[in-house]
């Protein structure tokens, strides 16, 4: 009896212990997080009530993915642009404007190396990017009618939308509106305390993001030069839920990544969006052109549950856009011709692209549409 006493007293003494330890841990990396954030001038977002954010307008400074750190500037309009305002000159309103998420904002690096700024270096006429990182349809139309309401488009214009493979998940999981500006689901339920830690720490904590990697580096294969279409990292890329409803059975989807809406109820908000944004479009002498692209996992699986091209053709159809430009083709060839597709298009561990993917977008939206 006394050694189970004993067994229990040590047990509770491990436990609190390791408790105390943890508190201690979470801390010290408040303190530090803190102590080394930066100054939120330097943050290109400007992070808003219930989960929104924008770009800063008349941003200069820097933003960093993965090992990448280059240059960022927005007009005053907080869109993304080639240079600080002030070294070029204004060409007035915009004869284009892309609407997108990280993929239009081009996030992958410096402004040359997107294909909006590809495309931008070309155009006959004046070009805005209105793409923001984990925007979706609800964003897009509330950023085009801020254009529209200052002035920012010429009176005969075409919009071009990314719409993202991510954008199903986020129109089904991420994004709603409260009073007319989008907000995340999550503040919808989300206590005091966890929006005052979500604003405080939009970022997350230091000390804990620096295990949280770790952990991620030991479970992730690493990028195999020369391995062909079996290369684990585009395999392992393949397998995000996030792009995963092309192939995947939804109701597993729906349970999870995708509520409170499921994959067809974000289908149906993205399209009910865009039909929304056409119209307003046909209304002020605007064409609506859709952008079809595809994720790691498009490339790997075959398109059993949606073909993403189709189903975007068949919204265009549907709500009268002008027509739907499709780089899925583009993809597919550079797979079939290259053996390191995923090293040559992507970035290394990640679904976006690298400048030689982005040029196939970018040569994609000029072959469909012109400079």
């Amino acid at each position: 009896m006394r050694s189970f006493a004993r067994a229990v007293k040590s047990t509770a003494l491990v436990l609190l212990s390791v408790l105390i330890a943890l508190l201690i841990f979470l801390a010290i990396d408040v303190a530090y997080t803190l102590w080394t954030a930066p100054d939120p001038a330097l943050d290109p977002y400007d992070r808003r009530a219930n989960g929104w954010y924008q770009l800063r307008p008349d941003f200069v400074g820097t933003e960093t993915f993965g090992s990448e750190t280059y240059g960022v500037y927005t007009d005053a309009n907080g869109f993304r642009t080639a240079a600080p305002v002030g070294d070029t000159p204004d060409q007035g309103p915009a004869r284009t404007l892309f609407l997108g998420d990280s993929f239009t904002y081009g996030i992958n690096g410096p402004w040359s190396d997107t294909f909006v700024g590809m495309y931008a270096a070309t155009a006959s006429g004046p070009v805005k990017n209105a793409g923001v990182a984990s925007y979706s349809p609800t964003a897009y139309l509330l950023h085009y009618r801020a254009a529209l309401a200052k002035d920012l488009l010429a009176p005969e214009h075409r919009v071009i939308i990314g719409v993202d493979i991510s954008d199903v998940q986020d129109e089904a999981a991420k994004w709603t509106e409260i009073d007319g500006t989008p907000a995340r689901y999550s503040a919808l339920r989300d206590s005091g305390l966890t929006r005052w830690l979500d604003r405080t720490f939009p970022h997350g904590l230091t000390l804990w993001g620096m295990v949280e990697d770790g952990l991620k580096a030991l479970k992730s294969p690493g990028a195999v030069k020369g391995s062909g279409q079996t290369d684990a990292v585009a395999v392992a890329m393949a397998g995000i839920p996030r792009s995963a409803f092309t192939f995947q059975n939804w109701e597993t989807l729906d349970a999870q990544e995708y509520a409170p809406l499921g994959v067809a109820g974000g289908l149906e908000r993205i399209e009910s969006k865009l039909a929304e944004l056409t119209a307003l479009a046909h209304d002020n002498g605007g064409e609506v052109w859709l952008l079809a692209y595809p994720w790691p996992a498009q490339l790997v699986h075959d398109s059993a549950q949606l073909d993403w091209p189709s189903h975007l053709r068949g919204v265009c159809e549907r709500i009268k856009c002008a027509g739907v430009i499709d780089a899925f083709p583009a993809f597919q060839q550079a797979r079939d011709s290259d053996p390191d597709w995923y090293a040559t298009l992507f970035l290394n561990k990640d679904v976006h692209y690298s400048k030689a993917g982005n040029a196939l977008v970018y040569t994609t939206v000029l072959d469909a549409i012109g400079p």
